[in-house]
């Protein structure tokens, strides 16, 4: 007997969209219904190259008519609230989402009261809850070994940034820049790791806030996130035009540090350094397999909307301070 194939709408045709649906492709156990973007020669050749039933002309079409089960939302981050809400009042029920699931903190309360009227399952993309080597750390962290945590600290550099002022992540107003895009996953991983952050700050490039039109685009924040037990951690991330990319972390604790940089992993003390072998992994089609559960099972994914509303709400006060954060965080 043939299993049945989840039903999967996609909006956005452009990088993580390619991502996901490849993954989807690799796993064999979804169709692609439909597909819709504003750019439609752009949206023809995706559904040729991977198949989709249908190419869409408006979102209103793709919620409406392909019969979708599973929507992915992979456009730009400033239109998810708006596309969340319109797939929610659609009757779509599994909804994925890429991150941030908001760009604005006034847009949180109305999605969060529409998911809880609706009962929708909704995934925030922040990949890093199914990275191998994410995952050991979070093992590491909840067996105690390091006992007490005092701090941690994060940096990471993606040195090929090449967009210009005219393109979304050269854009803050749009974008949030790497704030929004990129410290946000870093956020959500130590909320993983640590609980509701209790306070946070930063300061930021914010592109056109402080660069000319004409400068190449880069972006740069410096910020802190604290938890319960007076946790500090600190989060450096950059967009560079230049220069060596990395992403390293360190977690010290009372008897040990933890470390990671690429996927590998140890834990140094005194006495002894321990190095995790940590297998290779498909992590969007991890991802994605987890998505397909959600909906033919009805559970939750590891990264609810409160999840991913909570780590944009905590970039979001790193760039401007949000009179009230404590307040909203306590109330997620």
């Amino acid at each position: 007997m043939t299993e049945k194939k989840v039903k999967v709408g996609l909006i956005g045709c452009g990088r993580m969209g390619t991502a996901h649906i490849e993954a989807l492709n690799r796993l064999g156990t979804a169709e692609i219904a439909g597909v819709y973007d504003i750019d439609m020669p752009k949206a023809e050749k995706f559904a040729e190259r991977y198949g989709a039933k249908k190419v869409c002309t408006s979102r209103a079409e793709l919620l409406s008519e392909c019969g979708v089960e599973l929507l992915l939302i992979c456009d730009y981050g400033h239109q998810h609230a708006d596309e969340l809400h319109a797939a929610m009042d659609a009757g779509i029920r599994s909804i994925f989402c890429e991150k941030p699931v908001i760009r604005q903190l006034d847009e949180a309360a109305g999605l969060l009261k529409k998911q809880a009227e609706t009962g929708t399952l909704i995934a925030v993309g922040h990949v890093r809850r199914v990275f191998p080597d994410q995952l050991k750390m979070k093992e590491i962290l909840d067996s105690g070994i390091l006992g007490r945590i005092h701090f941690c600290r994060i940096q990471s550099c993606v040195a090929t940034f090449k967009q210009t002022a005219e393109g979304y992540f050269g854009n803050f107003a749009r974008s949030g820049g790497c704030t929004l895009d990129m410290a946000t996953h870093f956020i959500d991983m130590l909320n993983w790791y640590f609980g509701r952050p209790v306070a946070t700050g930063g300061a930021n490039v914010g592109l056109e806030r402080t660069l000319l039109p004409e400068e190449k685009r880069c972006d740069y924040v410096s910020g802190f996130v604290r938890y319960d037990g007076d946790i500090i951690c600190g989060i450096d991330v950059s967009y560079q035009c230049h220069g060596v990319g990395r992403t390293y972390m360190e977690i010290y604790g009372e008897n040990g540090t933890m470390l990671c940089e690429g996927s590998a992993v140890s834990v140094v003390t005194n006495d002894y350094r321990t190095a995790y072998n940590i297998p290779a992994a498909d992590v969007h089609a991890d991802q994605m397999d987890l998505m397909l559960k959600m909906t033919t099972d009805r559970i939750q994914p590891p990264c609810t909307l409160k999840d991913g509303i909570l780590s944009a709400a905590t970039a979001l006060c790193m760039m401007d301070p949000i009179p009230g954060y404590a307040d909203f965080v306590k109330g997620l």
